[in-house]
């Protein structure tokens, strides 16, 4: 068939099948680029996103420890048990831990919100004491 054309028709033929190939090669060429644009572009915003979670749950732990550090602080000042119980009622604990509760090195052990627990139960020998 391209024998029965023109020489006019085959020029078209060839300028237009070139054409195609360069149209083709630039969309393979622009996906390519948008596809490792945007998985670089992922990558950074997962990392980023890593960074300040981290730096989110450090804050939160941070808190968590400067108020058992303050309550151990107060039990170091007095150990009663009207004090300790007081202490394990105060709003700044209550609202930042389900439970709170202390184990004393006689034995003692206090808890709030106030749960029966076990006959016997000795927290020292617990492993968080």
């Amino acid at each position: 068939m391209p024998s029965n054309l023109k020489f006019s028709h085959k020029i078209l033929l060839a300028a237009s099948l070139v054409v195609i190939a360069v149209f083709s090669l630039f969309t393979l060429y622009s996906d390519y680029l948008q596809r490792h644009a945007i998985r670089q572009d992922l990558g950074n915003y997962l990392g980023e996103m890593g960074e300040v979670t981290a730096s989110n749950i450090q804050n939160w732990l941070s808190g968590r420890i400067l108020l058992v550090e303050s309550a151990a602080q107060s039990v170091a000042n007095d150990s009663s048990a009207e004090a300790v119980a007081r202490l394990l009622v105060q709003k700044t604990l209550t609202s930042s831990f389900n439970f709170t509760y202390l184990g004393s090195s006689e034995g003692a052990f206090t808890m709030r919100p106030e749960d029966q627990m076990p006959e016997g139960y000795d927290p020292r020998t617990q492993p968080w004491y």
